[in-house]
């Protein structure tokens, strides 16, 4: 009889402490779950701060540039960025909007690589781009369709 009692008792005992075990468990469970959305969440925000600034960084380094008054254009800057500066450096460069070779190309494509796959000679590209700044390179104006208007054109008389 005793050691029914205390067969019992133990019994008693671990049915006890499983329920809280068990509690204590789901607890746990639930501080994982609440730390893997909030972990997940914070990934997200960085990788979206990433890419706005990956995104934002080329302007703010021309703005930079603009206001120390150190606006030229250089062989290892992107086609983005060149044209931030001057939107007409896809005459120069013989790109329409959407880059050399496909759309979104001159986001990550240098000058360099542009004068090279248009085989021009990098030097004397970027004494064209660099002559938008100083007034020295002149481009016709295009219209959407890329075409120069005919009022752009002076007629002359043959004789």
């Amino acid at each position: 009889m005793f050691m029914t009692l205390i067969a019992w008792g133990l019994g008693v005992a671990v049915i006890l402490l499983a329920r809280k075990a068990s509690k204590r468990s789901l607890e746990l469970q639930q501080r994982v779950d609440d730390l893997t959305r909030e972990y997940y969440g914070l990934s997200s925000e960085v990788s979206d701060l990433s890419r706005i600034a990956r995104h934002d960084l080329p302007d703010l380094q021309v703005q930079l540039l603009r206001k120390m008054n150190k606006l030229r254009f250089e062989p290892h800057m992107t086609i983005r960025q060149a044209l931030e500066i001057h939107p007409e450096v896809g005459q120069i460069l013989e790109i329409d909007g959407g880059g050399c070779s496909g759309s979104g190309v001159w986001e990550h494509e240098t000058i360099h690589e542009a004068s090279q796959l248009q085989g021009k000679e990098l030097a004397v590209v970027m004494q064209q781009l660099n002559g938008l700044l100083d007034g020295t390179t002149k481009v016709l104006p295009k219209n959407i369709d890329g075409f120069v208007p005919l009022g752009s054109l002076k007629l002359q008389k043959r004789t």
